[in-house]
């Protein structure tokens, strides 16, 4: 390896000029700069703090993993009672039929609570708001609290991405990960709080021990992280 010493030997001061030698010089090269990791901060449980629900769930998607991401039917009223709402919003159908999916749409307004909050069935699909107001069709639930060992948050690794919230897995929830991940690439993968879709990601084959989570503002990670973290 080599680095390059300038040497600068006043050999004639002519109108306040210098004369400059450079020359090779063999030895260590000089190390890149480094970029500091964005701090993490790691959300702890409030004994007085309300309790959530927390599930990760794999979007409902078809044969070239395009997930299903509708549009919320925000222009009419949507269904108010929690027994109506499981026939059409965990209809089993959900999983494969495109009708199902609509009609679920078409009855849920994003723009209202959800009469289903928190209590939906684990092993069924789910049709549930997202983001900028759509509704995701979801696959029966992949990991739940009791698979999650850590919840952290801070200034996402591209700052212009907002915030992050880092899921850190139990050994038995990255195994899980691990088996879906290879099968499921570019499915997005959904964090749901009491119900409703907070974030998303892209799956990869090599998804496996943490999961992160973008949010558009690190204040918003930090509210959801706190949120998570009493389950």
């Amino acid at each position: 390896m080599r680095f390059r010493a300038l040497l600068i030997i006043v050999l004639l001061a002519l109108g306040g000029c210098t004369v400059g030698i450079e020359i090779q010089v063999p030895g260590q090269a000089l190390s890149a700069p480094t970029t500091a990791a964005p701090p993490r901060e790691t959300a702890t449980p409030e004994a007085a703090a309300p309790r959530h629900q927390v599930q990760v769930r794999l979007f409902v998607a078809d044969k070239y993993h395009t997930s299903a991401l509708l549009e919320s039917n925000t222009r009419m009223d949507g269904i108010h009672d929690s027994a109506t709402a499981k026939a059409a919003w965990q209809d089993p159908a959900l999983a494969t039929d495109p009708a199902a999916q609509k009609h679920a749409a078409d009855t849920m307004n994003c723009f209202q609570d959800n009469p289903m909050r928190g209590e939906d069935d684990p092993k069924l699909p789910l049709a549930a708001c997202a983001p900028d107001y759509k509704v995701a069709v979801l696959a029966p639930t992949l990991l739940t609290a009791d698979q999650i060992a850590e919840i952290s948050y801070g200034v996402s690794d591209d700052p212009a991405q907002g915030g992050t919230v880092w899921v850190r897995l139990t050994p038995a929830g990255s195994r899980t990960v691990a088996e879906m991940a290879p099968k499921n690439n570019d499915v997005l993968l959904a964090l749901l709080l009491d119900g409703r879709v907070v974030s998303s990601l892209t799956v990869t084959p090599t998804l496996s021990d943490t999961l992160a989570f973008r949010f558009p503002t690190t204040s918003e990670a930090g509210q959801t992280a706190r949120a998570l973290v009493n389950h």
